[in-house]
């Protein structure tokens, strides 16, 4: 008889410990599906991707074609060492072959409009008036070679620099809605086209438009495909459909100013 108490007790606390082991495996496993699903909420939320339909990750965002910097700025920056860094490290290197270029807006960085080049650090005339002629959206690359002796060498070594610049207005052009309205809108009003596109094919499509001085939006065109040309003609005719105007940008002086801006779709890239 005790034998028999002795058995079914252990089968009890095995049965006991394996409803334990499941259960808290279960709780694991939805906690996990909580924090997964609220890491990708807010990943959505801060960099602009939509993961809701696809297993990878859909780039959103609407910015200058390169990192920007005012007139005003440029003119207070007549050495390529400024460019290249606000801090002071590239001040005293031994600059040659230092090139300001006019880029194409909508074409390959290769393809270059104007150029001016010099043999130092300071910018010469015809850099600074190339530099000064320059309009609002206008896209630049800067680059230049640091030439330095090995020590322990003795030999003379290159380091290649170089900066993209887009020029932009002292105020940016602002969506009515705001920021975050406006990628809402672009990601709801193509979310129907994303959900059969495969991350094989996806490429990262850049749209232009120009924002008028009357907050109107002009000029849309694509410089890189998204991939697929359906959905590159349908997010120009998203691009001309915004719900909300725009407030436009301003000069210096306070008078408004066209600004393009750039629309990137699909994977991130450059």
């Amino acid at each position: 008889m005790k034998k028999r108490l002795l058995m079914l007790f252990a089968v009890l606390a095995a049965f006991s410990l394996t409803a334990f082991v499941y259960v808290n495996w279960n709780h694991n496993k939805v906690m996990s599906d909580l924090i997964s699903d609220k890491s990708k909420n807010n990943f959505e939320t801060y960099y602009n991707v939509d993961m809701s339909k696809n297993d990878f990750e859909i780039y959103y965002n609407v910015d200058n074609r390169w990192g920007g910097m005012t007139k005003a700025e440029l003119k207070k920056k007549v050495c390529i060492s400024e460019i290249l860094s606000d801090d002071g490290r590239y001040t005293g290197l031994n600059f040659k072959n230092v090139t300001i270029s006019i880029l194409h807006n909508d074409q390959d960085v290769r393809d270059i409009k104007q150029y001016e080049m010099s043999q130092s650090d300071e910018f010469n005339d015809a850099q600074l008036k190339l530099l000064n002629s320059c309009d609002y959206s206008t896209n630049l690359r800067f680059t230049a070679l640091n030439t330095w002796t090995d020590t322990q060498t003795g030999y003379e070594r290159e380091d290649s620099l170089l900066r993209y610049m887009t020029i932009i207005p002292e105020i940016a052009a602002e969506y009515e809605g705001g920021v975050e309205a406006l990628i809402q809108y672009l990601r709801e009003a193509s979310s129907h086209l994303t959900e059969s596109l495969t991350k094989d094919k996806l490429m990262p499509g850049k749209f232009h438009f120009t924002v008028m001085k009357d907050g109107t939006v002009s000029d849309i065109n694509m410089e890189t495909t998204s991939g697929y040309s359906d959905i590159d003609k349908a997010l120009m005719d998203i691009l001309a459909d915004m719900p909300e105007k725009w407030i436009p940008a301003q000069d210096g002086n306070g008078n408004n100013a066209d600004q393009e801006l750039v629309f990137s779709f699909g994977i991130q890239g450059c």
